[in-house]
């Protein structure tokens, strides 16, 4: 009992001192909402309901990508507006931490420990809190900044445009409804001949940040469903959330507003892209319950050099702007599975890389590429075009393929390999 009751008071120790070390941060970090919309983004990255079989998915050639014609719901999340919101949030939080902390040792003194401990855990969850919180003038310039951007686009039809022109090296053959401005999908004008729609919604757009002076990150959810036509039958349905790299409000708004408008569509383009992978073009593999599993892509060697020591594993520094990135060849997964059959009948087309930089702290795939290759079967390429000095990128490959007559895409490989840029460029780029 007694160790239970000194790991109670470790426990409380640990995340008052967590409180304390975060505090002078917290004006210049993204704060708990962030954190909480990167966990978020990965539960939702791979989700996808009533996956198809190869079989179901097999012909489809010509598609009408169908936008939905309700705006999307405008947010700036944050931890809370103001101070004393801010305070009153941050102890409800320590209080049912302290708790929390105190029924879970199962132990009526560990409990009233618990108890005991709530004024104090409370008390630094307020002071984290009000740190924490948006002061009320600058939520509301923040809130302004979605409604600014909608004004000038129709983000419906614009993220279908871009979905029609994603599409256009993918093998299909993608088609836009004439615009409406009223109805549903459902009622959209389609062309007879189509093999399926791929249905598009924006259901959210905003930003999160916390702190006086927050960074804020711009963000979008969205839906996109692919329906076999003329059955109607739904092959698959996916939910995206995309989130941008964090700046400034005043970064923001710099120029007549220009960087908001220049993210938000490379925002939308990036979505654009992943709409098409995984509704058209990923191979249906096979599926737990209703999340779709992706064929695993080849995998990957680790460029540049890191001194490894008994304690961690440095992240390696390549000597140049322009890395030599290498990866294996892809090897055709176990035959007796259903959904991977139909691989022995696969060409192979070529490989595809991503190089990219993380804007959340738990992002594990690809959400927009700072630079995109695509090659024959060769299995390494040497970056074209330099890439920034002293900066951390992650990159990703995957294996584009045919199967009969229908193109694919591998999922990326499982985990993104990382390497740190020099500070300075070395010979090899002159």
């Amino acid at each position: 009992m007694k160790d239970v009751h000194l790991n109670l008071l470790r426990a409380a120790f640990m995340i008052i001192q967590d409180w304390l070390s975060r505090l002078p941060r917290t004006l210049s970090a993204r704060g708990a909402a962030i954190f909480t919309f990167a966990g978020a983004s990965l539960l939702l990255a791979g989700c996808a309901q009533i996956p198809a079989s190869l079989e179901e998915r097999a012909g489809i050639q010509r598609v009408t990508v169908v936008p939905d014609t309700v705006p999307p719901k405008t947010h700036f999340e944050t931890f809370a507006v103001g101070a004393g919101a801010g305070m009153g949030k941050g102890a409800a939080a320590g209080g049912l931490a302290s708790l929390g902390g105190g029924m879970t040792t199962h132990d009526p003194f560990g409990l009233l420990l618990g108890i005991a401990l709530m004024p104090l855990f409370a008390a630094g969850g307020a002071v984290y809190g009000a740190a924490i919180a948006v002061p009320a003038d600058r939520a509301a310039a923040i809130e302004a900044l979605p409604k600014q951007v909608l004004a000038t686009t129709a983000i419906e039809r614009r993220l279908a445009e871009l979905v029609a022109e994603a599409g256009r090296d993918s093998g299909y053959e993608l088609t836009l409804p004439p615009e409406h401005t009223d109805g549903n999908p459902s009622d959209t004008p389609v062309a007879p001949d189509s093999d399926a729609l791929l249905e598009t919604d924006v259901t959210d757009f905003g930003f999160h940040g916390d702190g006086d002076d927050p960074e804020i990150a711009m963000y979008i959810r969205a839906k996109a469903r692919l329906v076999r036509m003329p059955t109607q039958k739904t092959l698959g349905e996916s939910t995206f959330l995309f989130q941008s790299e964090p700046q400034k409000l005043n970064q923001w708004l710099d120029d007549g507003g220009k960087p908001l408008h220049k993210a938000f569509d490379a925002l939308l383009r990036d979505l654009a892209r992943d709409i098409v992978d995984r509704r058209l073009l990923h191979y249906p593999y096979g599926f737990i319950g209703d999340f779709e599993i992706e064929l695993p892509g080849p995998s990957a060697n680790s460029p540049g050099k890191s001194i490894i020591s008994p304690f961690f594993i440095p992240t390696p520094t390549v000597d140049t702007l322009q890395p030599t990135l290498v990866w294996n060849v892809f090897t055709i997964p176990d035959e007796t599975a259903d959904a991977a059959k139909g691989m022995a009948r696969a060409t192979m087309l070529g490989y595809e890389i991503c190089i990219w930089r993380r804007h959340q702290p738990k992002q594990m795939t690809p959400q927009g590429c700072d630079y995109r290759h695509r090659g024959g079967p060769e299995t390494s390429h040497t970056v074209e075009a330099p890439l920034l000095p002293g900066m951390r990128y992650f990159w990703n490959v995957r294996m584009r393929f045919k199967v009969d007559n229908d193109a694919y895409l591998t999922g990326w490989n499982r985990l993104p390999l990382v390497f740190d840029t020099p500070e300075m460029a070395s010979d090899r780029e002159h």
